[in-house]
């Protein structure tokens, strides 16, 4: 039996988006076990935007409000249901309170893995539900969430007007048609954070700069996040991305924030992605590559032309030990532009200001300020 999930965004009992939800209920309560939350209701006060719960230990949002349950009840849903009334054509803002809140680290404990939506707008303009269906798919590809369905009722006005109409039905209809899916395990509910520390210690071997032996512990989960890599590289480069597209799918690829300011031109590649840090007002112009184990440091107001190249690992000279990895780090500093088909080799710095010449090999460090060119680069001026 899964668990259901409803997140109520309608301040009004009684009223039509109420009425859907329990129409909706009534058709899941048949195979699963549902539980509503009146996020309308509860005190729950807008994200601020410090990024804490990235920098905190235990992940989790510094605010101590009622959001805490929507965590918790997070932890133990299969399904989660989003509902609200339109809004100057979004959902309400106790609603958008709470989706802006799930921009947490701590979303790698959520047990979620699909997502429904109800919607009743007092209008029927053809736009209606145009931007929260946008906001909705981003939720989808954020969480990595299958869709199992949409009721969106136009032209409902009055209290108790959409019971005149098919919408009742068909909610709960898709309430009925939610797939069931079998118990998690406890070793299921832990495996999350499980790998959460794998990865803290993976980073931590690889920072050290220690050679890691082929076959390791650290070479196979490296393998593991690999295959991660490339489902979300695949996700950004299949199709045309917005901006805040592209910053919600690197998030989820780095494990960190990714700065407003930031802004990429697919398509983009990487077989690791959670050892890249990104400064402020960075660009990365399309077909880049980076090979970020090792750790990629990139600072603010940098520029990387088309198909640069960083890499960060190197193999052992040994035949013997050919496939040990010595990863060591990159760094660029501020204000530096990478030009095109550049590529900089394991444990380079490239000094704040300096600029990398179209085609070059960079196997050096390189002063700020400077210009280097060739293969290998060298300093022109």
């Amino acid at each position: 039996m899964s668990k259901v999930l409803i997140l109520m965004g309608s301040p009004r009992e009684n009223g039509n988006t109420d009425l859907l939800v329990r129409a909706f209920a009534e058709g899941a309560n048949k195979h699963h076990e549902t539980e509503i939350l009146s996020v309308a209701k509860m005190e729950i006060r807008p994200c601020t935007g410090c990024n804490g719960c990235f920098q905190r230990e235990d992940r989790r949002c510094v605010q101590r409000d009622d959001m805490t349950v929507v965590y918790e009840k997070l932890r133990e849903a299969d399904v989660l249901v989003i509902a609200s009334p339109v809004y100057f054509y979004g959902v309400s803002a106790q609603l958008k309170a709470v989706i802006d809140r799930l921009h947490t680290p701590a979303r790698d404990a959520f047990s979620v893995r699909g997502l429904a939506l109800l919607l009743v707008g007092a209008a029927t303009l053809p736009e209606l539900f145009d931007a929260i269906e946008a906001q909705y798919r981003l939720v989808l590809n954020y969480f990595r969430l299958k869709d199992f369905g949409r009721v969106l009722v136009r032209g409902v006005k009055e209290k108790g007007e959409i019971k005149a109409t098919d919408a009742l039905a068909k909610a709960r209809a898709l309430g009925e048609s939610l797939p069931e899916s079998r118990e998690r395990t406890e070793t299921e509910k832990e495996s999350k954070g499980d790998i959460a520390k794998d990865l803290k210690e993976f980073l931590a071997i690889m920072d050290s700069g220690e050679e890691v032996s082929g076959g390791s512990e650290a070479h196979l989960f490296m393998h593991g996040l690999s295959q991660e890599a490339l489902r979300l590289t695949a996700e950004l480069n299949n199709a045309y991305r917005e901006p805040e597209e592209i910053r919600a799918i690197m998030t989820k690829l780095t494990g960190r924030p990714i700065d407003g300011s930031f802004a990429m031109f697919p398509p983009f590649y990487t077989d690791c992605g959670k050892n890249i840090h990104f400064g402020k007002n960075v660009f990365v112009n399309s077909g880049c590559r980076f090979q970020d184990q090792g750790g990629i440091y990139i600072g603010d107001d940098v520029l990387i032309g088309h198909n640069a190249v960083l890499a960060t690992l190197n193999h052992n000279a040994d035949p013997a030990k050919r496939a040990n990895l010595i990863p060591a780090p990159i760094r660029i500093g501020d204000k530096a532009w990478l030009g095109a088909n550049v590529t900089i080799l394991p444990g380079v710095t490239v000094g704040e200001g300096a600029v990398i010449a179209a085609g070059s090999v960079v196997t050096k460090d390189v002063p700020a300020g400077a210009t280097v060119a060739g293969v290998p680069a060298k300093r022109i001026k």
